[in-house]
């Protein structure tokens, strides 16, 4: 019985540490995004500069 309870233990900390994971993840991949977005922006930018 204490083995169970034991297993149910790590398999929930298996999943929190799933979703931390899966967390950072998208954290990660949102970063990256805006960081290519105020890219782009800061690129437009500079082409109107150049234009005008």
């Amino acid at each position: 019985m204490q083995v169970d309870a034991f297993t149910m233990q790590v398999d929930t900390f298996t999943m929190q540490v799933d979703a931390l994971q899966m967390l950072t993840l998208f954290l990660s991949l949102t970063a990256s995004v805006l960081r290519g977005k105020r890219q782009l922006q800061w690129r437009n930018h500079s082409l109107e500069a150049i234009a005008s």
